[in-house]
């Protein structure tokens, strides 16, 4: 059975007087057929283009949220960036790869000097969470993060200045 179909027709009384009016019209199969693959096909599309960057936006987190963060918990310590230098905490810049209390502008703590952590996206992230129970000892004063959403914005903010 080919089903019916609305499409628009323009009907005139005369050349002054002309209106939209719907008509009913029937599709040819291969009509059919092609609206149904395209419909298909469109569907598949908008899925998997959603799919993906919804993963990667919650893989790769909010570089943008994550700088604000860092201004609002972190800045008044550490410093990010090409002027960064240690202050009250550590300078930041190239945090992934490198070894804990490995900076030589900033006095770290023994218990941080000796923990022999390699900052990596997860040991970041334990760090974040709860800085005292990762390396006891620690002189950081900060009590945590307990949003996953927020460290994963932070992480992408400081992953920003990774050297190339």
């Amino acid at each position: 059975m080919t089903p019916w179909v609305t499409k628009s027709a323009t009907l005139c009384v005369d050349f002054r007087t002309c209106k939209q009016a719907p008509i009913l019209s029937r599709l040819t199969k291969h009509d059919w057929e092609m609206d149904m693959k395209k419909a298909a096909a469109l569907t598949f599309t908008v899925l998997l283009t959603a799919g993906v960057f919804n993963f990667q936006a919650h893989a790769a987190g909010d570089v943008e949220a994550g700088a604000t963060l860092f201004k609002r918990i972190c800045g008044g310590c550490h410093q990010i960036g090409e002027s960064a230098r240690g202050s009250f905490g550590p300078q930041l810049n190239g945090i992934f790869g490198r070894q804990s209390g490995g900076t030589t502008d900033y006095q770290y703590s023994d218990a941080m000097k000796s923990a022999g952590i390699v900052w990596t996206r997860e040991t970041l992230t334990a760090y974040l969470e709860a800085p005292k129970q990762v390396v006891p000892g620690t002189r950081m004063i900060f009590w945590g993060l307990s949003d996953p959403e927020k460290i994963e914005n932070l992480l992408a903010y400081l992953q920003t200045f990774q050297p190339q």
